[in-house]
């Protein structure tokens, strides 16, 4: 099993900036932003959760320091019954949300793929919808069954926007 860094992901400030947005580590002092961009969503998010908890590491994407979405990247142990060649060096990317209002306008693409830039093992991502597997096959992901996609190390460090 892998241990991440909440660091390893970012430059020495902590931030991938890109034409005026920024993604970093969330923490509990960003508990008030999370709470404020989880009530546009009708689904329920744990991202607040795993904050508190420190179960997962959370990203924030920021526009102007607005928060404008969010995801986590945590261990893949809980996909051991779905992939039978299940490597426990794997990372799993959940919670993917960006506000409505900013949707369409490759935010969630480019907060993705600037995050698993640094991926040096697969990653996985479960969909609760198949609507959303061709925004993630055009990320590099493949997809398996049961709602899981992949993508590789290989895909992740060629894939570009």
């Amino acid at each position: 099993m892998i241990t991440l860094n909440r660091n390893s992901l970012f430059t020495s400030t902590g931030s991938a900036h890109k034409q005026g947005h920024y993604i970093r580590h969330l923490e509990k002092s960003d508990l008030d932003k999370v709470y404020e961009l989880e009530q546009t969503s009708d689904s329920y998010y744990y991202v607040s959760d795993f904050i508190k908890e420190e179960y997962s590491i959370v990203y924030g994407l920021f526009l102007d320091d607005k928060l404008i979405g969010f995801c986590t990247l945590g261990g893949a142990e809980e996909l051991d019954t779905i992939e039978p060649d299940f490597d426990y060096d794997s990372l799993l990317l959940s919670d993917v949300y960006i506000a409505p209002e900013y949707r369409h306008k490759h935010f969630g693409s480019q907060m993705i793929t600037e995050l698993l830039k640094a991926a040096d093992v697969p990653v996985y991502c479960v969909i609760l919808s198949d609507d959303l597997a061709p925004f993630y096959e055009q990320l590099g992901f493949t997809y398996m069954k049961d709602g899981v996609l992949k993508r590789n190390v290989e895909t992740i460090k060629t894939m570009t926007l």
